[in-house]
């Protein structure tokens, strides 16, 4: 019998600190690195955006207040689920920015996240596991230095008024 291949909708984001450092998430047990994302609750009617504000939240205790999207960008990849031979993950991925530096898993959550951490720009592709994953970080770090260009200056004109 053959096994019927499962699509699962999930978001997450790539949150970016005033460094221009990285959030990466490392699940308990799993000796891989991955962008804080999960599954879009269709019960609640959930939108991407919010599923993807939750899992960072669940994932490093960032919380939605904290996060600023930069511009509208959204990209929306699938890649085969890390754990389930059957299942693809049709995946939207937000890039946010945050002045948050301490990263706090909540404890409901510690059962299933084991670290999180804010990782160098230029380490995050060698830590990513899942093949897809890089290939999206990659593309996106084309874009990265002008949105960490954008953030430094909104900082120091906060800091001037």
């Amino acid at each position: 019998m053959e096994n019927k291949l499962i699509k699962r909708e999930t978001a997450g984001g790539v949150v970016m600190n005033e460094s221009g450092d990285i959030l990466l998430v490392q699940q308990k047990g799993k000796g891989f690195w991955t962008f804080p994302k999960g599954g879009i609750d269709k019960k609640t009617e959930e939108t991407a955006l919010s599923a993807a504000k939750r899992e960072i939240w669940e994932e490093s205790g960032i919380e939605e207040k904290d996060l600023e999207q930069i511009e509208d960008f959204v990209e929306t990849y699938d890649r085969p689920d890390t754990e389930k031979e059957n299942v693809m993950q049709i995946i939207s991925m937000f890039v946010f920015k945050t002045k948050k530096i301490g990263l706090n898993i909540p404890p409901e959550f510690q059962s299933e996240i084991g670290e999180a951490r804010w990782v160098k720009r230029d380490e995050v592709a060698n830590l990513l596991a899942a093949p897809k994953d890089k290939e999206f970080f990659l593309r996106l770090l084309d874009l990265l230095p002008e949105m960490l260009e954008e953030i430094r200056s909104e900082i120091n004109n906060e800091r001037v008024s």
